[in-house]
């Protein structure tokens, strides 16, 4: 496997995990369980009731960051798709001036 493709194949496991970590319902009683352990029970509730309902939209958060990088990566290779096709049609439209 080439140096890249391994890259891109630990970068896929790794969004994957953070995602399934941040979707499961396990995080909350794993918050609330480690708040037991430091404070008293109505607290860790409360902690573990914010942090359950914050997870799914710190992940959305995150899609969306991931989305927009993406969509901005496909618009600077246009970018220089498109610049690149002028390049050549001017070449090719002074080539036919100069009749060459």
């Amino acid at each position: 496997m080439g140096k890249g493709k391994v890259k891109d194949f630990l970068s896929s496991v790794q969004e994957e995990g953070f995602q399934a970590v941040l979707e499961s319902d396990c995080v909350p009683k794993v918050v609330t369980s480690l708040a037991d352990v430091v404070t008293t029970e109505s607290t860790s509730l409360l902690l573990g009731s914010i942090i359950g309902a914050a997870a799914p939209r710190v992940n959305s958060v995150r899609m969306n960051y991931l989305q927009k990088r993406f969509e901005k990566r496909i618009e600077t290779a246009l970018e220089i798709m498109q610049n690149k096709i002028r390049s050549v049609y001017k070449e090719l439209h002074a080539d036919r001036e100069t009749g060459c």
